[in-house]
Formats: C-alpha cells, structure tokens, sequence
C-alpha cells in the first residue's frame, strides 16, 4: 500500500507544480518568438525570404509578419522582390507573406494585380490568394480577380472565385464572372463561386436563375450550396 501511495505522488507532483503558474508556459513562448525574430534585422529578413531552402523562407514569412503587426513597414522592399521575376520561389514566399498581413499589404494590391498575368500559374495562384486574404483596394484587385475568373488553370480560377466573394463585390461584372463559373468544369471553382454568391448576399440577385438550375443538380453537395446561396440572396 505505501509503495501504491509513493507512486502516485511522484505521478501527481508534475500536475501540482503546474498549478498557479500557467502564465510560466506563455511567457517561454513569447521569449522562443522574440529569439527567433530578433537576431536579424527586418532588411535582413527580406533577404531570406529569396532563400533556395524552403523552411528557410517560411521562417522569414513569419518574421516579416510579425514585424507587420509591430509597424514595421517592409512593403516597399517585398513588393520589389515580387516584380523582380528572376526571384523565382522568393516571390511566391511573398505573395504568402503579404496575404498573411491582410489589409496591411493594402499598398502591395497593384503588384499582386500585376502577377496574375504572370506566366507562371504558380505565381498567378499565389497572387489571387493573396489578393482575396488582403481583402483591400478593391477598385484594383476586383477587376484582377475577374479576369482570373478565366484563368487556363483551374487553381487560380478557383482563388479567383474565392477573393471575389471575400470582397463581397456587388459589381454587376463580378457577379457575371460568378455565373459564368457556376458553369466550370472544375467542381472546386463551382464550389468556389457558389460560396462567394452566398457571401455576396442579396448584391448577387442577377445570380438567382443560375442558382436555380444549380440546386437541381445531381450533385447533392453543390444542389445544397446552390440552396443556402439563394437563401442568403433572397434574405430568408
């Protein structure tokens, strides 16, 4: 009995030792964060993001988004790093940064409109993904994201339909891009662009027809999209 009883003290003693000092564990964390983002500049980070190893690149992603959320403005130099097209996976390490700050990145929305006409679909991928996580500027990025509706590549239509619905554009041209791509051959676009009429709400009252013939699909998954999308146009 008193080995039982020696046992399973030593088991509880971690569970003791813990209580009242839950802020111990948040505070290593945040001393782990500061010694990773810290031992380099901001300039210096933005030069890892060019970097060949791709763990290398993701840590400079989350430095250079935390320095964002800290005021740290290195929009200038990432966005220079996006135009610059020899910069291969660096730029898609950019584009990921720059959606990951939201509308912080607001100023870096020209340039991500610039890369949707990029040769690469890579590219044009990560700029659509990038332009709907913003969610900022939309007198550029709508008109990008429309063009993109049509994308040889079924990714960036998808991301494309996405942003547009992040947006929540009530113009009439986005809603026609919409449309059209309830009629995609790729049944993610579809799914895409169902889901963004449905954030679009009642703005999206051109796409009711469409919608219609939707809900009658085959497809339950997409018949029951086109349903809770014309529910949210139709206000019910």
């Amino acid at each position: 009995m008193p080995r039982i009883t020696l046992m399973l003290s030593l088991c509880l003693l971690p569970l003791i030792a813990g209580c009242g000092s839950q802020e111990a564990p948040k505070k290593e964390a945040w001393q782990k964060r500061e010694q990773v983002y810290t031992d380099k500049t901001p300039e210096e980070w933005v030069e890892l993001i060019r970097h060949s190893n791709y763990q290398a690149r993701s840590k400079a992603i989350d430095a250079l988004v935390q320095y964002a959320k800290d005021g740290e403005d290195t929009l200038p130099a990432l966005i220079d790093i996006l135009r610059d097209k020899t910069a291969g996976q660096g730029r898609l390490a950019v584009a990921r940064a720059l959606g990951a700050m939201g509308s912080k990145a607001k100023s870096a929305v020209p340039a991500l409109a610039e890369a949707l006409a990029d040769t690469s679909w890579d590219a044009r991928d990560a700029a659509a993904r990038a332009l709907a996580d913003i969610g900022a500027n939309p007198e550029v990025a709508i008109p990008a994201l429309i063009g993109a509706i049509n994308d040889a590549d079924v990714r960036v239509r998808g991301e494309a339909a996405r942003g547009i619905g992040r947006y929540g554009s009530g113009d009439a041209k986005a809603i026609d891009a919409l449309i059209e791509a309830l009629g995609d051959e790729s049944a993610t676009v579809k799914a895409r662009a169902t889901d963004a009429l449905q954030r679009i709400g009642p703005k999206a009252k051109a796409a009711i027809p469409a919608l219609e013939e939707a809900a009658k699909s085959p497809d339950i998954f997409g018949a029951d999209a086109a349903k809770r999308a014309l529910e949210s146009i139709r206000g019910n």
